[in-house]
């Protein structure tokens, strides 16, 4: 379970598991925490172990490209998808995700072509089919308002 516990977790959670411990108590959770998140144990008491659970229960609701985007967690800028060869291979992504492909030519120009695969904003795109999809759904959403 490589870097697969990105999650949300509750400032109540936190302090709820940790509050009516010993520090004695509180240091061992936490060494075990370190041991559960890095073996990918959700089967523990630790709050370690509730994090990589709650993080399978975040990952397995996502779609496929957004799931395995998020199995990089932190460490995404290492392990980009990189950008496709052409502007085809962005339209065929398109379609086999049913997605409309005049929008994905639209964001191929641009992001591809026009800003060198870089974003709006001038940041490299990390994941070009989340984005591809983002835009695709964003304009889907312009189109029926």
């Amino acid at each position: 379970m490589k870097r697969e516990f990105w999650v949300k977790m509750e400032f109540a959670d936190f302090c709820s598991h940790y509050l009516n411990m010993t520090q004695k108590e509180v240091f061992k959770d936490v060494k075990q925490s370190m041991a559960d998140m890095m073996s990918g144990n959700s089967a523990g008491k630790s709050f370690g172990a509730k994090m990589v659970a709650k993080a399978r229960e975040r990952l397995a609701k996502l779609g496929p490209i957004n799931s395995e985007n998020g199995k990089k967690g932190a460490d995404a800028k290492w392990n980009r998808i990189p950008l496709p060869k052409n502007k085809q291979e962005v339209i065929e992504f398109a379609i086999d995700n049913k997605l409309d492909p005049d929008d994905a030519s639209t964001w191929a120009e641009q992001n591809m072509r026009e800003r060198n695969g870089k974003d709006k904003d001038g940041s490299p795109i990390m994941n070009w089919k989340g984005a591809l999809t983002n835009y695709c759904k964003a304009m889907k959403k312009k189109r029926s308002a």
